[in-house]
């Protein structure tokens, strides 16, 4: 159980991108850095905003730093997944930094901090009612990645 008023704690001992909370992500054969979800989860409910109601597969896109060849994108059955996805990507940027830590403590901030240090970080969702994917930008991820680990800490 996660308590989001204290800062949180990575085990260093599990792969920095396989199954955090149940959705693994596993690299696909292809000549750039692309990702695709290998587990497929039920949404539990959907985003209070209307024309997320029905949303469920998410693209998160993401671009490291200035350079276009850090461009990639990470696909998930859902909007948690894509969180999760999100949540991985910080996490496995703390463990290429601090090697040598078993474990390393950081609390939602500093997970904002990294969102917003990336070059362009955006989600497209997809709405089952216009199958249409609707465009998320940072501030929509921060608050639905704050919402998803609430939700795990209940």
């Amino acid at each position: 159980m996660m308590d989001l008023d204290r800062p949180f704690v990575m085990d260093m001992d599990r792969e920095s991108c396989n199954d955090i909370d149940g959705v693994s992500i596993a690299p696909q054969q292809h000549s750039s850095n692309i990702y695709q979800s290998t587990k497929t989860r039920k949404e539990g409910g959907g985003h209070t905003m209307a024309e997320f109601r029905q949303a469920k597969h998410t693209i998160i896109l993401v671009q490291y730093t200035r350079d276009p060849n850090s461009r990639t994108y990470l696909d998930f059955e859902s909007v948690n997944g894509g969180m999760d996805g999100v949540v991985k990507m910080y996490e496995a940027k703390l463990k290429q930094l601090n090697p040598d830590l078993k474990n390393i403590t950081y609390d939602i901030q500093d997970l904002y901090t990294y969102i917003d240090s990336l070059t362009d970080l955006s989600a497209l969702v997809l709405d089952l009612e216009t199958k249409t994917y609707l465009p998320c930008g940072k501030e929509w991820i921060k608050k639905k990645v704050f919402q998803v680990l609430k939700n795990q800490a209940a």
